[in-house]
């Protein structure tokens, strides 16, 4: 007689919460001083964060002085002049720098309030994303860029969680789409968890209504009157979405995404891409690419 077991999935269909933003590692480095450390007044093109392991670090942002002790992170935005001063008898601190970018290729700045660029909480967390992408930066094993990069998603994710001004700023400052399912129906809600389940492969309407229980005619009629557009528009807006986005924020050849989302016929994705988005695919990339050097 086969073992009971348990199968425990966790689904998010009422509030989800993605950052779009598009996360570029630079470079890395450990800074120990011995007595004392100063560095004079500059300003970064890109981000910085800094994680003190030892001592106390005092840097003045934008004429303002602000102290960060053993184990707390700060970031610096780039345009922002600064200088670092120290006289603990033995300071030594992590540092990254690198860049955020919004789905447009504008610059994601996080906060206008420097205060809010000392964060204080989430101690061991950041003590470990930084532990291990140096470990990546010093070993350089297969695929070490992609797991920097990736781990420095998680920490951009940590910066804007680890403190509530930030996690409440205005979205599309930093480019967080807030995702809200308000529909009062709950079999647009259903059909749209559906959807997003299975991204890898081209829905028809036929499956769809019967996901959800009802006729095609019926789930036509709902999407019209909800969201004022057809099941499979609304699929198919979903699917460039996503596309969008790995544009941007992979170098996967661009047949590899298409079949990633369930198109076979490369010059079929092509046609549908043009006419949700206006441009072609590489359109879009080489203007994605083309935004963030303007903003450089």
């Amino acid at each position: 007689m086969a073992k009971k077991t348990q199968n425990i999935v966790y689904r998010e269909n009422i509030i989800t919460q993605s950052v779009n933003v598009v996360c570029k590692f630079m470079n890395m480095g450990r800074q120990d001083s011995k007595n004392g450390y100063y560095y004079k007044p500059h300003i970064h093109e890109e981000f910085e964060i800094l994680y003190i392991i030892s001592g106390t670090l005092t840097p003045k942002i934008n004429g303002v002085d602000v102290t960060v002790k053993e184990g707390e992170t700060y970031f610096l935005q780039p345009g922002q002049t600064h200088e670092e001063f120290s006289d603990s008898n033995f300071v030594s601190f992590y540092y990254i720098k690198c860049n955020f970018y919004r789905i447009d290729g504008k610059v994601a700045y996080l906060t206008n309030n420097i205060q809010d660029q000392i964060i204080n909480s989430n101690k061991k967390e950041f003590k470990k994303l930084f532990e291990d992408m140096f470990k990546e930066v010093q070993n350089k094993k297969l695929g070490y860029w992609q797991i920097l990069e990736s781990t420095l998603v998680k920490m951009f994710c940590n910066l804007l969680r680890c403190n509530t001004s930030l996690n409440s700023t205005n979205y599309e400052a930093y480019g967080i789409q807030e995702y809200k399912q308000e529909y009062s129906n709950p079999t647009i809600n259903l059909v749209i968890e559906y959807m997003k389940a299975n991204e890898h492969r081209i829905l028809s309407m036929e499956e769809l209504a019967h996901s959800a229980s009802v006729s095609t005619s019926h789930l036509h009629y709902l999407f019209k009157k909800y969201l004022n557009m057809s099941p499979i528009k609304y699929m198919m807006t979903l699917k460039m979405d996503g596309v969008k986005l790995m544009l941007v924020q992979t170098d996967l050849p661009t047949k590899s995404i298409a079949q990633f989302f369930g198109f076979e016929d490369y010059s079929y994705f092509c046609k549908v891409f043009k006419r949700y988005c206006d441009v072609t695919p590489l359109e879009y990339k080489t203007q994605f690419t083309k935004g963030i050097k303007d903003e450089i």
